[in-house]
């Protein structure tokens, strides 16, 4: 591996016609498209691996590591862990006395009620939060001191096995786990609701309830979750290309 500002000059074409003049683009092309089961399953993931991806892109360009802005990103992950932790215990907490309603979860019965069934799965998104988002944590804060060659050893391994889709996905996956657990509390909160009230309560409950979801879908759809944003940030993405080098080894830069 060359070292020092020549392996930067070396890497980057300097002085060539086809020199990088950006970190984030590549001098050998890319093509616009994305696997067919990312574009499937990025809705179901909140659209959350799109942004991880695009950035590990940015991050590992023609197989050269910004080593600093990795060192930032991987900080701003355990951040961001850190409080999806902290937010699954507090909805683990309301999803457990939620249950604890003798009307919701008495136990002399089958499992039969809306209420219920959505309150034992909020209670699996809630735990799996706090269990990936642990490991994950765990797993970052000893790669932030990776040295450089490490760490571009292991997004190279990523980059050229399974592409970083599938790395996206997994460092997304205790805030997806988290939104699937507060609908799942949402629906056993309004299945409690509709299930034992009068013609009254449940008009009341209808109307603020259908005033909340305007809310929210406006919230949605000028965020990157949107239908709209989806498909234009899908077709902007970049799929890593593999490229035939010789074995010269990993370079940082």
């Amino acid at each position: 591996m060359i070292a020092g500002t020549a392996s930067q000059k070396f890497s980057n074409f300097h002085g060539e016609p086809c020199a990088r003049l950006e970190k984030q683009k590549s001098v050998f092309g890319d093509s616009p498209t994305r696997s067919l089961l990312f574009r499937i399953t990025s809705p179901l993931f909140f659209n959350a691996p799109i942004s991880h991806v695009r950035t590990l892109e940015d991050l590992y360009v023609d197989e050269l590591l910004s080593y600093a802005p990795w060192r930032q990103f991987i900080e701003g992950l355990c951040d961001e862990w850190q409080e999806l932790i902290l937010y699954g215990t507090v909805l683990l907490n309301a999803d457990m006395a939620f249950l604890s309603i003798p009307t919701v979860g008495s136990g002399e019965s089958p499992v039969t009620s809306i209420g219920q069934i959505a309150g034992y799965l909020s209670v699996m998104a809630s735990l799996g939060t706090v269990i990936v988002g642990l490991i994950l944590m765990r797993q970052s804060r000893i790669r932030k001191d990776d040295a450089p060659d490490v760490a571009a050893a292991f997004l190279g391994h990523h980059f050229h096995t399974l592409g970083f889709e599938s790395l996206a996905q997994l460092y997304s996956l205790p805030f997806v786990l988290l939104m699937w657990g507060t609908i799942s509390f949402l629906v056993a909160f309004l299945g409690m609701c509709f299930q034992s009230s009068d013609i009254l309560a449940r008009s009341l409950l209808a109307c603020f309830t259908f005033l909340v979801m305007l809310g929210v879908l406006w919230c949605i759809y000028h965020s990157d979750i949107s239908p709209q944003t989806t498909l234009l940030t899908l077709r902007r993405l970049r799929i890593p290309r593999i490229w035939k080098r010789g074995p010269a080894g990993i370079t940082v830069v």
